[in-house]
């Protein structure tokens, strides 16, 4: 009897990708690839949604490396809130305005200062970060606002480190994850409002050469 002459390995291959059990492969698989996407995504948005938002800036800032923070402040007798202050970060460079760049690097921060002679003078900052923006971002420091899903309450022997500064509390404002207090000065109450937003479009361009 003569033995069976085998294929060579390139026919074989085609035949395996082109045969009868890889197309029902292939077909099945476009019919139910929509369906397990769909499930995929809906199991990671409701992984999203349920993480508390001190994580969701974490996990976005890691990603993206670059975000805007705007601090807004809005009076008794304000319709729109007034900005006090924006700040840009962009992976190790850090923007304060038009006068103040702050660049971190092997573990010391840079100050870029514009000087009156409109000239850029550089120094190590001595500026550390406070106890209290440390405390802020520890998830451990936030409960669950009662009543609220999404509203999340600063724990009161950390909001007593603030001076002035109460009902310190973490939602969502203008669809932004923003951290929300109140102030009195003279004799008036404020609302601030620190936002997060721009993840991943924020750019800072040092209008100086290092």
């Amino acid at each position: 009897m003569m033995e069976k002459t085998r294929q060579p390995l390139f026919r074989r291959v085609k035949y395996a990708l082109t045969g009868y059990k890889m197309r029902n492969f292939l077909t099945a698989l476009r019919k139910k690839a929509p369906k397990y996407l769909l499930i995929t995504l809906l199991v990671l948005s409701f992984c999203y949604l349920s993480l508390n938002p001190i994580h969701k800036l974490k996990v976005l800032f890691f990603f993206t490396r670059s975000c805007t923070i705007e601090v807004t402040v809005r009076g008794p007798n304000d319709i729109s809130p007034q900005t006090e202050s924006i700040t840009f970060v962009d992976g190790n460079w850090v923007q304060k305005g038009d006068s103040y760049y702050y660049k971190i690097e092997d573990e010391k921060i840079y100050n870029y200062r514009r000087s009156f002679m409109d000239q850029w003078d550089c120094e190590i900052s001595d500026y550390t970060p406070s106890a209290i923006s440390t405390e802020l971002f520890d998830r451990s420091n936030w409960t669950r606002a009662e009543g609220h899903l999404f509203v999340w309450e600063l724990d009161d022997e950390v909001e007593k480190q603030f001076n002035n500064f109460h009902d310190v509390r973490l939602r969502r404002e203008n669809g932004r994850i923003s951290i929300v207090g109140y102030r009195f000065y003279g004799g008036s109450r404020y609302e601030v409002v620190v936002s997060f937003s721009r993840f991943g479009m924020t750019g800072v361009n040092p209008p100086f050469e290092e």
